[in-house]
């Protein structure tokens, strides 16, 4: 990969990304690598996109010292380079990394601070800011925040319906089935995941 043409920098980031959501989990961490190691002569949004792609590899491979520090590493890059609109959604997989190792009041601490932005939930960086944090908040938030979680699920579903991704439409009607379970509305939930099939 190392020796193609000068495109494939961008596109082994988004061969990344294919292989990620096939869950063939080399073939993704070996596309993000080469992206991420040579991302200083790519757009930051590849660059940037790669490393968390290697962070969520380590993730679910239960590799948490090694997503930590690349986590560090993109975020100490991402304030060098002052490209703070990357911040948040950063700070997204941190607070993530935080309630995978059950360091539950600090993943909630963010939950309650962050704002889910619809017109700021990017396509191409895995799920939206707003689905891990609908994630954290439907374990630890109060009836108010659930309630409040699922009309957000909801109302991303309906923007979602004019556009042809439908594996995140199907991703979204799963954690409204979730959202409505813990909501105590299973009525709901199994009409939810009868769509999603």
């Amino acid at each position: 990969m190392e020796n193609s043409p000068s495109a494939i920098g961008p596109a082994a980031w988004l061969n990344g990304c294919l292989c990620f959501e096939l869950n063939k989990l080399e073939l993704a961490e070996d596309s993000y690598r080469v992206m991420f190691q040579s991302r200083a002569l790519w757009n930051y949004l590849a660059g940037f996109g790669s490393g968390i792609g290697k962070a969520r590899i380590c993730q679910i491979q239960g590799e948490f010292d090694e997503a930590q520090r690349l986590i560090d590493e993109i975020q100490a890059e991402t304030l060098r380079l002052k490209h703070d609109e990357y911040l948040e959604i950063l700070a997204v997989f941190q607070a993530y990394q935080w309630h995978q190792l059950e360091d539950f009041g600090a993943s909630y601490r963010w939950a309650t601070q962050y704002q889910p932005n619809l017109k700021k939930d990017p396509i191409l960086i895995f799920e939206p800011p707003g689905h891990w944090w609908a994630r954290i908040m439907l374990d630890l938030g109060t009836e108010a925040e659930k309630t409040a979680v699922l009309t957000y699920l909801q109302t991303n579903l309906a923007i979602l319906q004019s556009t042809q991704f439908n594996q995140r439409k199907i991703q979204l009607l799963a954690q409204i089935a979730a959202a409505q379970v813990v909501l105590g509305d299973e009525s709901s939930a199994r009409e939810s995941l009868r769509t999603a099939v």
